[in-house]
């Protein structure tokens, strides 16, 4: 078993004939800004968008694309609460990349510029308790150590509960700390709440982060994962002061 470093590197500018039916994502320089598209690419200029509407665009002013993957076989809620909680964290890293992955046995490494830990930790995906790491489990630390420190990096470990309590317990005697609790919550689209806004709120989405959003949010140094991955920018508003974001993205 070895270690990877996943990369990815459009053969072609735009789209090639050869790539018509196929799924694709297209971002666009539209009036200064960036705006994405998402479907099957019908012609070279057109895609048929999930809503059965079909969106022409003029090639040139394409600024990146991708094909994207079909989407696997989900588990069902009888599947191993570990294979549900994988599938969980699969859609999270897909939609918030790191600049560079590397798998070693089990463990993956998430490394990136700025703070943000989702895309700068080490998250295990392998066989319980550990994770499967390449090397021994005390072996693999040091590397990891090493490899964090070695790009100006916090080592930072990103663990999926209950799932993976063991490896918790583990680093929590090794003297790691824990700096975030975070909690995933998951609810059918079709069941959030939508309540109306009161006159003197404004709601608006847009297609990339504005630098008012970003200076809300707090990151700006994450545009650049986030502008990564297609994905929609909500901003609400109070009496003109920017006071809420979020973001958005389909995986």
């Amino acid at each position: 078993m070895g270690w990877e470093v996943i990369r990815v590197k459009m053969e072609s500018p735009t789209p090639l004939a050869s790539d018509i039916g196929q799924r694709v994502s297209i971002r666009l320089r539209e009036d200064g800004g960036l705006r994405d598209i998402l479907g099957i690419l019908e012609a070279l200029n057109s895609v048929r968008k999930k809503d059965g509407s079909l969106e022409k665009f003029d090639p040139v002013h394409i600024a990146a694309w991708r094909i994207v993957s079909p989407v696997s076989q989900k588990a069902g809620t009888g599947a191993p609460t570990s294979i549900r909680i994988n599938e969980i964290e699969q859609s999270l890293e897909n939609t918030w990349p790191a600049e560079e992955i590397i798998t070693r046995g089990g463990w993956r490494y998430r490394l990136s510029s700025g703070f943000t830990y989702r895309a700068n930790s080490i998250i295990p995906f392998g066989k319980l308790p550990l994770g499967q790491p390449l090397l021994p489990y005390s072996e693999e630390i040091q590397y990891a150590i090493k490899e964090f420190e070695s790009r100006g990096l916090v080592p930072t470990f990103h663990l999926p509960l209950p799932a993976y309590a063991e490896l918790d317990e583990a680093l929590e005697r090794d003297g790691w700390e824990l700096i975030i609790d975070a909690h995933i919550l998951i609810a059918d689209t079709l069941d959030i709440p939508t309540p109306p806004l009161a006159a003197e709120f404004t709601f608006v989405v847009e297609d990339y982060p504005s630098d008012q959003w970003l200076a809300v949010q707090g990151d700006s140094v994450g545009k650049k994962i986030m502008s990564a991955y297609p994905a929609k920018y909500i901003s609400i508003s109070h009496r003109s002061e920017l006071i809420a974001t979020g973001r958005v993205a389909d995986s």
